[in-house]
């Protein structure tokens, strides 16, 4: 895991070493023209003054690159509003080249300093316009902190930014560079320590989940059967919808549950013949079972009075229980099942979507992505519960922290994903995970799958859920 700093977070950190020698500001300006130079020496660079460090940083890589012999140019968009006399001093004295925006068109790699990591004011139209102008350039870009325009806590535009062929991560990494859009607009990011390992740090604002999570519970022994890996009901398969209680329940089989029941609202079929070990009953028989240990419902349930009343019969009953899909909007269109849901004494997990998350908020879907973290946070605090907030950069939340999962492409935006993906954990649950380092887990296999696809499917046309399970039980299995 990679620790994850908000902005301000780090703006504490920078004021506790103010007065480190060397300044961070010149360390920052040694480091980035380092890695320039390790990547592109030779190339016309163009470099973005802005403002305040980062204009700094920025106007000090390039002194460092005009010592090693390269050819440069700076565009300062800001110089007469924001740039303070001893910057500007700075630049004069530098022997630095000030260009327009046409000037830089000819320069070869782009250094973006402009406004880095924390903007929190929405950009006028005369900045966009330039942003959208170097975009345009199509010149590798790369951005210190940020790429302008980006939120670096919350992943958004403002309302338009640079998309950075790499982003230069000065201190630490940020959670907006993994999730909401930041990772379409951040390109490959890159850890910059400017710090000693010594240094004091803070505490982190969230961690990201960039390795598969080690999982020893999953190791099973010769001594074992399938009652010790326990018994899990799945509940859903309404009319027209029994393909995704299907799609949860392989998911469920093929990593590890000991037995799988589906009960289903609309219980036409009465087995699986693609996956005969899945047993079918009928949802209203199935939830009288006493023998089953953990329980999840939503795939394919539909919003009917029968699904209403099955979710207030699990949430009344002392199963783990894990809500996903229409058990989650069912659950958002009635207090009293939220309510049932904050006073449950079994653990649970909810599995939202943004719309989802939205609905059970009060909110527009807008409002979820624009902060993806807030919106777990008041989740998880609202319904006390669990919380896996699906979306580019997955967030798990519970009341111990915070994660932002750092697996999956776009190739996962497709029906069933997310049946499969309640079917996974429940099942990693079942077998001793935590609801969160289930959760975590399976986000980051079911990612890591779809980014193995993605590597010989390079649009991310045409993944289907189905096509995943097989390589999320391999790589369980590694």
């Amino acid at each position: 895991m990679t620790p994850l700093y908000l902005s301000a977070t780090l703006r504490r950190l920078e004021a506790d070493y103010a007065q480190h020698e060397p300044p961070l500001i010149e360390l920052a300006g040694k480091s980035i023209a380092q890695w320039l130079l390790a990547r592109y020496r030779g190339s016309r660079f163009g470099v973005l003054v802005g403002p305040g460090n980062n204009g700094a940083d920025a106007l000090a890589c390039a002194r460092r690159l005009r010592e090693a012999g390269q050819a440069l140019h700076c565009l300062v968009p800001l110089a007469r509003k924001a740039l303070s006399s001893p910057d500007a001093a700075l630049l004069a004295l530098s022997g630095l080249q000030v260009v327009d925006s046409a000037g830089l068109s000819e320069c070869d790699v782009i250094v973006d300093g402009l406004f880095g990591l924390g903007l929190n004011r929405r950009l006028d139209t005369s900045i966009t316009g330039l942003l959208e102008a170097i975009d345009g350039f199509g010149k590798p870009i790369v951005a210190i902190d940020a790429p302008s325009g980006l939120d670096s806590d919350r992943g958004v535009p403002s309302p338009v930014a640079l998309h950075a062929t790499h982003t230069l991560s000065m201190l630490g990494a940020k959670p907006g560079y993994y999730t909401a859009a930041g990772r379409d607009y951040c390109g490959e990011v890159h850890l910059i320590e400017l710090l000693p390992p010594t240094a004091a740090r803070p505490a982190a604002d969230a961690q990201l989940i960039d390795t598969q999570p080690n999982a020893p519970q999953l190791h099973r022994q010769h001594v074992s059967h399938k009652g010790t890996y326990g018994t899990l009901a799945i509940f859903g398969g309404s009319a027209g919808m029994t393909g995704a209680a299907l799609l949860a329940g392989r998911m469920a089989a093929k990593s590890g549950a000991g037995k799988v029941y589906l009960g289903l609202l609309d219980p036409v079929l009465g087995v699986d013949v693609l996956q005969p070990e899945l047993m079918l009953q009928a949802a209203t028989d199935l939830v009288k079972r006493s023998d089953l240990d953990l329980a999840a419902i939503g795939p394919g349930l539909g919003r009917s009075q029968a699904a209403q009343a099955l979710l207030q019969q699990l949430l009344a009953s002392d199963l783990p229980l894990l809500l996903d899909a229409d058990a989650l909007n069912l659950l958002s269109s009635a207090a009293e099942l939220q309510q049932q849901l904050r006073t449950r004494t079994a653990p649970s997990i909810i599995t939202p979507h943004p719309a989802e998350a939205a609905r059970l908020l009060g909110l527009p879907t807008n409002k979820v992505q624009e902060d993806r973290l807030a919106a777990a946070r008041e989740l998880q605090a609202r319904l006390n519960t669990a919380v896996l907030l699906k979306g580019s950069g997955t967030i798990c939340a519970d009341c111990a922290g915070i994660s932002i999962n750092g697996s999956g492409n776009g190739a996962l935006a497709t029906a069933g994903q997310g049946d499969i993906l309640s079917g996974l954990i429940a099942s990693l649950w079942l077998q001793g995970l935590s609801p969160i380092d289930a959760a975590r887990l399976s986000a980051f296999v079911h990612g890591h799958a779809a980014d193995d696809w993605r590597m010989q499917h390079r649009n991310g046309l045409g993944l289907c859920a189905s096509e995943l399970i097989e390589p999320i039980r391999t790589l369980l299995n590694r």
